[in-house]
């Protein structure tokens, strides 16, 4: 394990700063937010937002339901991370909303990712022949690459001089 790694499980910091950063962007979009209560004994909970967001989109109404990991803005369900309708959620019922973070964002999850140890690539003189089948890709499924676009026009002899 590196001293960086061994550094920061000593002074104890349980998440990844990647994961520490967005929770703040979004305990501070969290403090605008209105939460009505539908159905406290279920958890689902509605939240209005009361300031235009940062993300270009009109103010909106969200729907939270915290035993499914749910919120309509589908950030809690992609990032495995609470959004801002999720943290406000929380704090209306006193629930501690750092729980609910997925264990992939813990200093000590990634820090196992480094654990094993491996050995490295011997040079390519050694590697083996390979017998299996040899695949070539299709020129037609890549990206189109960014700048200005390939011509389409079709060439005749009028074009030609």
């Amino acid at each position: 394990m590196g001293k960086r790694h061994a550094s920061i499980l000593a002074f104890s910091q349980v998440y990844t700063k990647t994961c520490i950063k967005f929770m703040k962007l979004e305990i501070s979009k969290s403090n605008s937010h209105r939460v009505d209560s539908f159905d406290r004994g279920n958890h689902n909970f509605m939240v209005h937002e009361t300031i235009v967001p940062r993300e270009g989109r009109p103010i909106g109404h969200f729907s939270v339901n915290l035993p499914n990991k749910w919120c309509d803005c589908g950030k809690y369900q992609a990032k495995h991370m609470p959004c801002s309708h999720v943290i406000a959620t929380c704090s209306n019922i006193k629930y501690d909303y750092w729980s609910l973070i997925s264990d992939v964002y813990k200093e000590e999850t990634v820090l196992k990712v480094y654990d094993e140890a491996f050995p490295p690539i011997p040079n390519k003189g050694y590697w083996p022949q390979y017998e299996g089948i040899k695949l070539c890709h299709n020129p037609l499924m890549q990206r189109v690459k960014k700048g200005r676009p390939k011509s389409k026009h079709i060439r005749t002899e009028m074009n030609t001089t």
